[in-house]
Protein backbone atom coordinates (compact mmCIF):
# COMPACT_ATOMS: atom_id res chain seq x y z
CA UNK A 1 0.00 0.00 0.00
CA UNK A 2 1.43 3.25 -1.19
CA UNK A 3 -0.20 6.79 0.61
CA UNK A 4 1.95 9.96 0.49
CA UNK A 5 5.07 8.57 -1.36
CA UNK A 6 5.45 6.49 1.55
CA UNK A 7 5.18 2.66 1.09
CA UNK A 8 5.19 -0.23 3.48
CA UNK A 9 7.36 -3.64 2.35
CA UNK A 10 6.70 -6.13 4.82
CA UNK A 11 9.43 -7.91 6.56
CA UNK A 12 12.57 -6.35 4.73
CA UNK A 13 15.18 -7.89 6.49
CA UNK A 14 13.81 -11.36 6.66
CA UNK A 15 13.70 -11.92 2.97
CA UNK A 16 16.87 -14.14 2.03
CA UNK A 17 18.10 -11.43 -0.47
CA UNK A 18 17.82 -7.83 -1.10
CA UNK A 19 16.83 -9.02 -4.83
CA UNK A 20 13.59 -10.34 -3.03
CA UNK A 21 13.05 -7.35 -0.91
CA UNK A 22 13.19 -5.34 -4.62
CA UNK A 23 9.82 -7.66 -5.95
CA UNK A 24 7.86 -5.73 -3.06
CA UNK A 25 8.89 -2.55 -4.82
CA UNK A 26 8.76 -3.25 -8.26
CA UNK A 27 4.98 -2.59 -9.19
CA UNK A 28 5.56 0.63 -7.72
CA UNK A 29 9.45 1.40 -9.57
CA UNK A 30 7.38 0.28 -12.56
CA UNK A 31 4.65 2.75 -12.26
CA UNK A 32 6.86 5.81 -11.66
CA UNK A 33 9.48 4.50 -14.32
CA UNK A 34 6.38 4.69 -16.73
CA UNK A 35 6.04 8.84 -15.16
CA UNK A 36 9.26 9.36 -16.57
CA UNK A 37 10.48 9.94 -13.11
CA UNK A 38 13.90 10.17 -13.07
CA UNK A 39 14.90 9.92 -9.04
CA UNK A 40 12.47 8.79 -6.39
CA UNK A 41 12.27 9.00 -2.51
CA UNK A 42 10.94 6.41 -0.42
CA UNK A 43 10.00 6.04 3.18
CA UNK A 44 9.68 2.26 4.04
CA UNK A 45 8.65 0.66 6.89
CA UNK A 46 10.49 -2.56 8.00
CA UNK A 47 9.53 -4.85 10.80
CA UNK A 48 12.04 -5.17 13.42
CA UNK A 49 11.51 -8.46 15.86
CA UNK A 50 12.11 -8.18 19.24
CA UNK A 51 14.31 -11.05 20.88
CA UNK A 52 12.41 -13.91 22.30
CA UNK A 53 12.53 -13.75 26.42
CA UNK A 54 15.72 -14.64 28.08
CA UNK A 55 17.69 -14.39 24.85
CA UNK A 56 20.34 -11.47 24.53
CA UNK A 57 19.50 -8.98 21.88
CA UNK A 58 22.62 -8.44 20.21
CA UNK A 59 23.45 -12.33 19.58
CA UNK A 60 19.59 -12.41 18.44
CA UNK A 61 19.69 -9.17 16.21
CA UNK A 62 23.18 -10.87 14.60
CA UNK A 63 21.47 -14.25 13.78
CA UNK A 64 18.47 -12.47 12.69
CA UNK A 65 19.50 -9.54 10.87
CA UNK A 66 23.41 -9.49 9.80
CA UNK A 67 23.51 -13.42 8.93
CA UNK A 68 19.87 -14.34 7.20
CA UNK A 69 21.41 -16.39 4.77
CA UNK A 70 23.57 -18.42 7.53
CA UNK A 71 26.91 -17.14 9.05
CA UNK A 72 29.26 -19.22 11.31
CA UNK A 73 29.59 -18.97 14.56
CA UNK A 74 32.65 -17.13 14.99
CA UNK A 75 31.56 -14.49 12.72
CA UNK A 76 28.11 -14.09 15.04
CA UNK A 77 30.49 -13.56 17.68
CA UNK A 78 32.49 -11.37 16.46
CA UNK A 79 29.79 -9.19 16.00
CA UNK A 80 28.60 -9.55 19.23
CA UNK A 81 32.15 -8.76 20.52
CA UNK A 82 32.17 -5.69 18.40
CA UNK A 83 29.37 -4.66 19.74
CA UNK A 84 30.08 -4.72 23.67
CA UNK A 85 33.56 -3.32 22.84
CA UNK A 86 31.81 -0.16 22.41
CA UNK A 87 28.66 -0.69 25.01
CA UNK A 88 30.57 -2.09 28.06
CA UNK A 89 28.23 -1.82 30.24
CA UNK A 90 27.45 -5.32 30.11
CA UNK A 91 30.09 -7.71 30.68
CA UNK A 92 28.20 -10.95 30.86
CA UNK A 93 32.22 -12.52 29.61
CA UNK A 94 33.01 -12.34 33.68
CA UNK A 95 30.68 -15.28 34.54
CA UNK A 96 31.16 -17.43 31.76
CA UNK A 97 34.98 -18.10 30.12
CA UNK A 98 34.91 -15.10 27.63
CA UNK A 99 32.28 -14.06 25.17
CA UNK A 100 32.92 -17.00 23.00
CA UNK A 101 31.09 -19.26 25.32
CA UNK A 102 28.63 -16.45 26.17
CA UNK A 103 27.56 -16.13 22.70
CA UNK A 104 27.52 -20.36 22.01
CA UNK A 105 24.84 -21.06 25.01
CA UNK A 106 22.82 -17.79 23.92
CA UNK A 107 22.36 -19.47 20.19
CA UNK A 108 21.99 -22.92 21.29
CA UNK A 109 19.12 -21.10 23.41
CA UNK A 110 17.71 -19.72 20.46
CA UNK A 111 18.23 -23.43 18.34
CA UNK A 112 15.93 -25.10 21.63
CA UNK A 113 13.06 -22.17 21.03
CA UNK A 114 12.98 -23.06 17.67
CA UNK A 115 14.32 -20.05 16.07
CA UNK A 116 17.36 -20.77 14.82
CA UNK A 117 18.89 -23.82 13.01
CA UNK A 118 22.71 -25.09 12.96
CA UNK A 119 24.08 -27.24 10.91
CA UNK A 120 25.52 -29.16 13.54
CA UNK A 121 23.42 -29.51 16.74
CA UNK A 122 26.05 -31.42 18.52
CA UNK A 123 28.91 -30.12 17.94
CA UNK A 124 27.03 -26.89 19.51
CA UNK A 125 25.97 -28.55 22.89
CA UNK A 126 29.42 -29.79 23.15
CA UNK A 127 30.76 -26.39 22.94
CA UNK A 128 28.12 -25.73 25.69
CA UNK A 129 28.78 -28.02 28.49
CA UNK A 130 32.46 -27.81 28.14
CA UNK A 131 33.16 -27.39 31.62
CA UNK A 132 37.43 -26.94 31.82
CA UNK A 133 39.06 -23.90 29.88
CA UNK A 134 41.23 -25.71 28.21
CA UNK A 135 38.79 -28.23 26.65
CA UNK A 136 36.37 -25.07 25.84
CA UNK A 137 39.40 -23.28 23.74
CA UNK A 138 40.29 -26.68 21.76
CA UNK A 139 36.67 -27.41 21.07
CA UNK A 140 36.12 -23.48 19.94
CA UNK A 141 39.24 -23.80 17.78
CA UNK A 142 37.62 -26.82 16.02
CA UNK A 143 33.94 -25.82 15.40
CA UNK A 144 33.44 -21.90 15.38
CA UNK A 145 33.84 -21.86 12.26
CA UNK A 146 32.01 -25.35 11.28
CA UNK A 147 29.11 -24.57 12.75
CA UNK A 148 26.75 -22.48 10.97
CA UNK A 149 23.71 -20.73 12.30
CA UNK A 150 20.02 -19.36 10.15
CA UNK A 151 17.23 -18.15 11.55
CA UNK A 152 13.87 -19.95 10.66
CA UNK A 153 12.19 -17.00 9.22
CA UNK A 154 8.44 -18.33 10.13
CA UNK A 155 9.22 -18.64 13.84
CA UNK A 156 10.76 -15.14 14.11
CA UNK A 157 7.90 -13.78 12.54
CA UNK A 158 5.67 -14.37 15.50
CA UNK A 159 7.99 -12.40 17.70
CA UNK A 160 7.02 -9.02 18.39
CA UNK A 161 8.55 -6.61 16.43
CA UNK A 162 8.19 -2.83 16.02
CA UNK A 163 8.45 -0.35 12.46
CA UNK A 164 11.05 1.50 11.94
CA UNK A 165 11.69 3.80 8.66
CA UNK A 166 13.76 3.24 6.32
CA UNK A 167 14.59 5.79 3.66
CA UNK A 168 15.23 4.43 0.06
CA UNK A 169 16.50 6.46 -3.39
CA UNK A 170 16.14 5.36 -6.36
CA UNK A 171 17.03 6.28 -9.67
CA UNK A 172 15.95 5.50 -12.84
CA UNK A 173 19.17 4.91 -15.60
CA UNK A 174 17.49 3.93 -19.04
CA UNK A 175 16.73 -0.19 -18.56
CA UNK A 176 18.45 0.02 -15.08
CA UNK A 177 17.44 1.23 -11.82
CA UNK A 178 19.29 1.54 -9.00
CA UNK A 179 18.38 1.29 -5.30
CA UNK A 180 20.25 2.79 -2.40
CA UNK A 181 19.32 2.23 0.88
CA UNK A 182 18.47 -1.50 1.15
CA UNK A 183 20.31 -3.78 3.33
CA UNK A 184 22.76 -1.62 3.66
CA UNK A 185 24.04 -1.89 0.08
CA UNK A 186 23.88 -0.69 -3.83
CA UNK A 187 21.36 -3.16 -5.64
CA UNK A 188 21.52 -2.94 -9.28
CA UNK A 189 17.94 -4.36 -11.00
CA UNK A 190 16.55 -4.29 -14.30
CA UNK A 191 12.94 -3.85 -14.50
Amino acid sequence: ASGGGGVVVEVLKLRDSPSEVFECLKRILAEASKSGVKELALSVDVKVYGPPRGVNKVVFRAVVDEYVQGGVLREIWRFVNKYYRRASSFNKSLEYKGWESYVAREVLKLVEMGYAEVNDLQALRELVRARRKRRFWSLWAKYSNRIVVKPIPQAVRRLRSRLSKKKVYVEFRGGETLVKGLCGRRLRVRL
